[in-house]
């Protein structure tokens, strides 16, 4: 957040990872920030989906404002080689 908050804000995070094979992850979790760690990185992405992202590996994060009644989803592809990577990042908002 780049402006100190006058109480709590919290934001309802949903992460979704298909993988390049078979398989996918959904996670959720909730991101608080109050005027003590409004400054304070936090990162949407919870840890147990992993350090980053594979060439062919579709992320969908999905962010809820509740407050404001605003829904972002924003996703993530990467395909390529490591010598040729195209990241290709796409947001809406609902």
């Amino acid at each position: 957040m780049t402006r100190q908050q006058p109480l709590q804000k919290r934001f309802y995070v949903g992460v979704n990872q298909q993988y390049q094979g078979n398989g996918y992850q959904y996670d959720n979790n909730a991101l608080d920030f109050t005027t003590a760690n409004y400054a304070t990185f936090q990162n949407f992405v919870p840890a147990s989906a992993g350090p980053g992202m594979s060439f062919s590996e579709l992320n969908v994060l999905h962010l809820t404002d509740v407050d404001k009644s605003i829904y972002y989803r924003i996703t993530f592809l990467v395909t390529g080689t490591a010598a040729n990577a195209l990241y290709t990042m796409i947001a809406e908002r609902f």
